[in-house]
């Protein structure tokens, strides 16, 4: 979320260590390291605040962005389905804050590394997703194109005060959406390690009869073979008043069945 004073990719990433082997892309280009000439090759030539990008490294490393704060305000054209999207403002906002400028449709998705959220009508934006942070990038799936413009912050900020305010005030000790969950997981996967994700929604039930089984505390993974490849606790729906799971998946290919654990708190 910054104006770099030269956003050609070889400065842009100049501050790291160790890119030997690494590629970065974007949603329709993207770019190697080429160690012979220390330099990036690709069709990727810069790096705009706008857009999420994904960087594949060898070795752990670190970057250092250095720049002027950006309008957060600039209309960003979206187009109906995916969108590789940044996130412009200096300060965390919760997401139907963040995205209240988007006419979004039952169903719409956003989603990081880590979580995500599905839009419906109603309570709007519900999932694990619950802020959105710089220097975070997202992908945004719409059904119909829209222009996401975030909102300024500054005039935000009673706004949000006086909303955490009322929140700490809630007698429900409920896990709810815009709540932190810092409880730790009974299961543990590493992301880093997947190219590709996949969201799912889902309850617990012991039947066919679709009664639901989560409770606080609960906990349901998905595996591949032995190897764990997501997990998830519940979250409470207000609106739908019951616990649902919010699990990103993570594979480097397709066509691998899945099979899911489930933890009783």
């Amino acid at each position: 979320n910054l104006d770099f004073p030269d956003d050609r990719l070889d400065e842009a990433l100049k501050s790291l260590s160790s890119p030997t082997g690494a590629l970065i892309k974007e949603q329709t280009t993207f770019s190697v390291y080429a160690s012979s000439t220390q330099s990036w090759v690709g069709s990727l030539k810069y790096i705009l605040p706008p857009y999420l990008y994904q960087y594949h490294s060898l070795s752990y490393d670190s970057i250092l962005m250095v720049g002027q704060p950006i309008d957060v305000t600039t209309p960003l054209p979206m187009f109906a389905g995916w969108n590789w999207i940044g996130y412009l403002p200096q300060t965390p906002l919760p997401i139907n804050e963040a995205l209240a400028s988007l006419n979004a449709t039952q169903g719409d998705i956003i989603k990081g590394q880590l979580s995500f959220a599905q839009y419906f009508n109603g309570p709007g934006w519900v999932g694990d997703l619950q802020f959105m942070d710089a220097p975070n990038g997202y992908l945004l799936k719409l059904a119909h194109a829209d222009t996401l413009s975030y909102p300024n912050v500054s005039n935000l900020i009673g706004k949000l005060s006086s909303g955490r305010t009322r929140h700490g005030t809630d007698e429900t000790s409920k896990t709810t959406v815009g709540e932190s969950q810092s409880q730790t997981r009974y299961w543990q996967v590493d992301p880093t390690k997947y190219e590709h994700t996949m969201n799912m929604i889902g309850i617990v039930s012991a039947d066919n009869t679709g009664s639901n089984l989560l409770e606080e505390g609960d906990e349901v993974a998905a595996f591949v073979g032995q190897e764990i490849r997501g997990s998830a606790k519940p979250i409470y729906i207000p609106a739908l008043e019951s616990y649902l799971l919010f699990m990103t998946i993570y594979a480097n290919g397709d066509g691998e069945p899945l099979n899911f654990k489930y933890y009783d708190g």
